[in-house]
């Protein structure tokens, strides 16, 4: 009996591996494991960005769309699939990774299992860069997490891991990433209380103008002190402290003390 249903899933494999694979995430040519059961399926599937050209860290969406007709009946009930996966960009020049979407899964059910069913998918995966990164084209693919299926032999239902029978990786597609205007304060080591900024210690002046919190402070930040000399008073910010801080912005052409925990890169933005 073990022997049966052994048998039964090797013919499930191959006849599912192509439907999967085509909806983890569209790609231009068929895995070439998958090109001999095509007979199982009649798999068309599309993928495209709401934008290619992208600035700091808008929102912009990868759009599957895609439809499965089964031309043959499978010989095993599949009831449901479970693909889950994230999206990476990877820079075309310096090969420096950013991950677009941490995880996000596809629910195929019911799962087309008999001549003439058919699935129609249509999902909108969210992505997003960072506010400040390395400009330039990066090639985005998607990497696959953990693909699944509830199989029912025999009236025992049960999930099967399948993610081994899946290309690990597929391409999606290119955009081009323009981060925010920034200004980069480097600070090489702490704990320390650094006098910043300075051209001449990697910290340059800014050009303009920012209110405080920018979003962009590093986790290292432990506070933020200028002095108003008309005041003849030291005001502060310190990450978290609201509205009990006294210092609501960072100025052009003005020097602060900065005190830092650890080593670490604070981008003041400098959009105008």
């Amino acid at each position: 009996m073990r022997q049966k249903i052994s048998c039964k899933r090797v013919i499930w494999h191959l006849a599912v591996v192509l439907f999967l694979a085509a909806f983890l995430v569209p790609i231009s040519a068929l895995p070439a494991a998958a090109q001999g059961v095509g007979e199982y399926f009649e798999i068309s599937y599309d993928v495209d960005f709401s934008q290619t050209g992208i600035e700091g860290d808008e929102l912009f969406y990868a759009l599957i769309r895609g439809e499965a007709t089964c031309l043959e009946d499978l010989p095993v009930a599949v009831t449901e699939g479970r693909i889950t996966s994230r999206v990476v960009a990877e820079h075309q020049a310096s090969g420096s990774k950013v991950t677009l979407n941490q995880s996000y899964t596809v629910i195929i059910r019911p799962f087309p299992q008999q001549k003439g069913d058919t699935y129609i998918i249509e999902k909108d995966v969210p992505l997003q860069f960072g506010r400040y990164g390395e400009p330039g084209i990066y090639n985005v693919s998607g990497e696959l997490i953990e693909a699944k299926l509830r199989v029912d032999i025999g009236g025992i239902a049960f999930w099967e891991d399948v993610t081994s029978y899946l290309p690990a990786s597929q391409n999606m597609g290119q955009v081009m990433y323009t981060p925010v205007p920034a200004i980069s304060w480097e600070f090489g080591y702490g704990p320390e209380l650094f006098p910043s900024p300075s051209p001449a210690n990697d910290r340059p002046y800014l050009d303009i103008g920012v209110d405080l919190p920018t979003a962009s402070e590093p986790e290292q930040l432990l506070g933020v002190y200028w002095l108003d000399e008309t005041e003849r008073e030291w005001k502060f910010f310190i990450p978290g402290w609201g509205e009990d801080n006294t210092l609501r912005s960072l100025e052009a052409g003005q020097a602060y003390l900065v005190q830092v925990s650890g080593a670490c890169t604070w981008e003041i933005p400098q959009e105008e």
